[in-house]
């Protein structure tokens, strides 16, 4: 059924497609801001190493200095951002892509605005084609906090993020509902400790068991 709600015209969306992969990476890659599918929600998207794009991020959300994860396509690119103990390293190998998010101790001082300013940043690589594939063609982190504005429910669809973010975004990808209706799990990994920081679709005893040698 074609969604008739009045925003729609206003906005610039987007079926995922081939096609639409090209266009969110020329918006992105020309500072744009692109609303992406993941497998948990929406998420609002540009260039993270781009400090300036990173602080109109906090505008659009109409939040704080708070940190705000990234996007990237591997398990090698997540380590040139953060540092990762062994353990941290096979767990996170063994989990994603998927509804999990890692944070460690920042390592890549391009980052340090999404990190707003922190010692740590939080890593995800998201289990959906279409935000991979555009990682992996871009070759450079994304931001991936949630499309909506703080403190209102992260998107489960590109609708919901329309009701929320409108024309504040250059153009928005549609791909359906989520696969999963919670945000991702967090866990952070610094000194030997790991902490879950938000318990989301990958549960505690999945947690441990990708811990364990």
């Amino acid at each position: 059924m074609v969604n008739t709600h009045p925003i729609i015209s206003l906005v610039k969306v987007l079926r995922a497609s081939t096609e639409a992969l090209l266009v969110a990476e020329q918006y992105l890659l020309s500072g744009k801001f692109v609303v992406l599918p993941t497998d948990t929600a929406y998420a609002l998207s540009c260039l993270a190493d781009d400090q300036n794009l990173v602080i109109r991020a906090w505008e659009i959300k109409r939040r704080g200095m708070i940190p705000m994860p990234v996007f990237v396509s591997s398990i090698e690119e997540m380590l040139r951002i953060v540092r990762l103990s062994p353990e941290g390293v096979a767990a996170a190998s063994k989990l994603l892509p998927g509804p999990i998010t890692f944070v460690g101790p920042l390592i890549d001082h391009s980052l340090q605005a999404a990190a707003a300013g922190r010692a740590s940043l939080g890593v995800r690589i998201p289990n959906h084609w279409f935000t991979l594939a555009l990682l992996r063609r871009i070759g450079r982190p994304l931001l991936g906090t949630s499309a909506n504005i703080s403190g209102n429910p992260s998107p489960r669809s590109c609708f919901e993020a329309i009701l929320q973010l409108g024309e504040l975004v250059d153009l928005y990808v549609d791909a359906n509902l989520t696969v999963y209706d919670k945000d991702s799990t967090v866990v952070r990994i610094e000194e030997g400790r790991v902490d879950v920081i938000r318990l989301g679709p990958v549960g505690v005893a999945t947690i441990r068991a990708a811990f364990s040698r």
